[in-house]
Formats: C-alpha cells, sequence, structure tokens
C-alpha cells in the first residue's frame, strides 16, 4: 500500500540534538510498535494464549478489565475477548494504542479506529491497510491530539500524501510530517512555512528553492537555530539570519559562513548561549577575552573548552588577571552592587583563577 521511506541522512556535521532518530519502515516510530517488536514471534503468541486461558470467562468480567487495563490487558486477553467489539472498544477507549491488540477483523473497523485515531493519531499504523485510504480517518488522526500526531501522516495513502489540507494541518502540528508530503506539497510555501513554524528542522525536507527562502529559513532558524545547516550556502552567510540562529542554538554556530565565524557580535552571542560553540569560534577571535568571558556564564563545559582551545595560555592568564582587577574595584565588592549574572561571573573567574596554575604547569 504505502511504504514509508527512512529519513534521509542529515548533513554532516549534524549534531545528535538536532532532529530525531529516523523511521524505519513503517510502524517502528510509535512506541507500542516499538515494543511489541521487541518480543520475538514466538514468544508473542504462546505465552499469552496461556495467560489468556487463565483470565475468566465471563464476558462482563473482560469488560470491566479492559475499562481498567486498556491495551495491557488486551495484550494478554484471551483470543475470544481480543475478537469482541464492545471489549476492544472499551480497551481503546481507555488506551487509544489498544488497537495494536484487536483481531485482524476489528481493526479494519472504521468506527474502532476512528475512536483510537482520534485520541492518539500515530494509533493509525495499527489500523488495517485499506483505511490507510480513508481520507477521514488520515485527516482525524493528523489532527488529534496524542504523541507527534502529525507523522501519522506517514501511513496515508500516496493520494492522501498528496491532499493539501492533510498535509497543511499534519505539518502545522509536526513539522516533521513534511518528510511525508508529496513533492509538490514540499514546495508549496504556506505548508512550509506551517512545518518550520512547528519545527524549525523541518527545513531539511523543503524543496530545495525554499530552502534559499530567506524568510523561511529565518523562520526556521527562530524556532531552532540548528536548522541553518539545512539552508542554503547564501544564507548561511547572512549576518541576520546567522545571529537568529546562535542566539536560539549557540552550537548552531558551526553552520555559519566561515567569514561570520569572526564577527565579534556573532560569537559572543553563540558563546552566550552555548559553551559548545567555542569551539566553532574563528581564529580571529580565538584568543579575545570578551569571547572567553562571554562564556564563562555557561559554567557547565567552559573551562574544558577553554583550557583546549585557548593555546597561547599567556592571554587566558591575563584575561582573567583583568576581570580580577575590575571585580577588585570598590563598587563591584559589593555583592548589592552586583545583578546576579555579574555574581556568577565572579564565581566562575575565580574558578578558573583556580585552575589556571594547574593548566600552565601541564602545558610547560
Amino acid at each position: 500500500m504505502v511504504s514509508v521511506a527512512p529519513l534521509t541522512s542529515a548533513a554532516p556535521g549534524v549534531m545528535a540534538e538536532s532532529w530525531p532518530e529516523p523511521l524505519s519502515a513503517g510502524r517502528s516510530e510509535f512506541p507500542a510498535k516499538a515494543i511489541a517488536e521487541s518480543v520475538e514471534p514466538s514468544e508473542a503468541s504462546e505465552p499469552l494464549e496461556l495467560r489468556g486461558a487463565e483470565e475468566p470467562m465471563d464476558p462482563s468480567h473482560w469488560l470491566g478489565q479492559a475499562q481498567v487495563g486498556g491495551g495491557a490487558w488486551l495484550q494478554c486477553a484471551p483470543l475470544a475477548a481480543r475478537g469482541d467489539r464492545s471489549i476492544v472498544l472499551a480497551s481503546i477507549l481507555a488506551d487509544a494504542w489498544a488497537l495494536e491488540w484487536a483481531d485482524d477483523s476489528l481493526r479494519a473497523d472504521r468506527e474502532l479506529v476512528l475512536a483510537a485515531v482520534s485520541q492518539e493519531g500515530g494509533a493509525l499504523c495499527y489500523a488495517a491497510a485499506l483505511l490507510w485510504g480513508d481520507r477521514e480517518v488520515v485527516l482525524r488522526a493528523v489532527t488529534a491530539g496524542g504523541w507527534r500526531t502529525g507523522l501519522a501522516l506517514a501511513f496515508a495513502a500516496d493520494d492522501l500524501q498528496a491532499d493539501r489540507e492533510i498535509v497543511l494541518a499534519a505539518s502545522s502540528r509536526t513539522g516533521g510530517a513534511l518528510e511525508f508530503a508529496s513533492e509538490p506539497l514540499q514546495a508549496d510555501y504556506e505548508v512550509v512555512h506551517a512545518a518550520v513554524t512547528s519545527d524549525g528542522l523541518a527545513l531539511q525536507f523543503a524543496a530545495e528553492q525554499l530552502r534559499r527562502d530567506r524568510h523561511i529559513v529565518h523562520v526556521a532558524v527562530q524556532q531552532n537555530g540548528l536548522a541553518l545547516q539545512f539552508a542554503g550556502e547564501e544564507l548561511r552567510g547572512d549576518h541576520e539570519i546567522a545571529f537568529s540562529a546562535v542566539s536560539e542554538r549557540g552550537s548552531a554556530l558551526e553552520f555559519v559562513g566561515e567569514i561570520l565565524r569572526s564577527d565579534k557580535r556573532i560569537v559572543v552571542a553563540a558563546v552566550s548561549t552555548s559553551e559548545k560553540a567555542l569551539q566553532f569560534v574563528g581564529n580571529q577571535l580565538r584568543t579575545g577575552c570578551d569571547v572567553l568571558l562571554s562564556a564563562v556564564v555557561q559554567k557547565t563545559l567552559v573551562l574544558k573548552w577553554a583550557w583546549e582551545l585557548w593555546r597561547d595560555l599567556d592571554v587566558l592568564a591575563t584575561c582573567t588577571e583583568e576581570s580580577e582587577e575590575d571585580w577588585d574595584d570598590e563598587s563591584c565588592r559589593s555583592s548589592a552592587a552586583m545583578d546576579p549574572q555579574q555574581l556568577q561571573q565572579q564565581q566562575l573567574l575565580q574558578e578558573m583563577r583556580q585552575h589556571l596554575p594547574h593548566q600552565l604547569q601541564q602545558h610547560g
């Protein structure tokens, strides 16, 4: 019916935080399926039937269990219960993912599937394939609540992945749904704009001409600075776009044009957001005191990056000495005269001065 292609490889240098693991064929993106696939077929059937056989054969008892246990109960329920429409409906109303454990004939029941996808759009993956081509079912799935519901578009029939209303609805809720849109819709300005507004990283699935569109790219990097890696090369060298990207995510400095990685305003904005940006600073600014001190407030790894990147330790020593003189001023000595950022910076500079002699000794 529909084959779901895996995500294309991200651009070189894509950071681990940039995009979730790619969809493997079909349903493994959804947690219930991932759990199911972790059980070998030979293990799944016999134990479940044995456990189910121990359940009382009174349908009224099953109904109460289904209403409370949902999918967890239905998974281990007797086969007769999994084929009972009222029991399955009760399970689905308690837990949309219970659709996975329903009898095949009930997974083709339109009303049951609508009940499931109205709660969790991703439950569409467990519906019978014939319902993947049902427009109302798919539209309900991509507009439902639940976990990354727009990705239900992955299971829609080809003609529905080319349906503008459905794709726009899916992309507005989950930007990554743009991956499964038809090529013409990946080049649709409104659809792409909706996708990158929801998730800037959806820019990677936009048509090439829109990855070179200044407004689209700007919206994307404002939502997630790492989207800059998918922008056209010219826009990666655009000062305003680069500044927006590193202001949102300092590590996006990696994808900024080479010239701008030595731009003081952009670099300071980047290292003020993330200490990881220090490793991408252009050579011209690597020994700049302003850049180092801007990064100091990011404490977590800044000392590590500083020792590794500032090869001229005399410069580093000078930075901390100059800063110490600033803090020795009578007005700065009073904590009441400092804002919280100044206080934090002072404490961290003191920590750097404690570590600096040891680093100087190590490097001769």
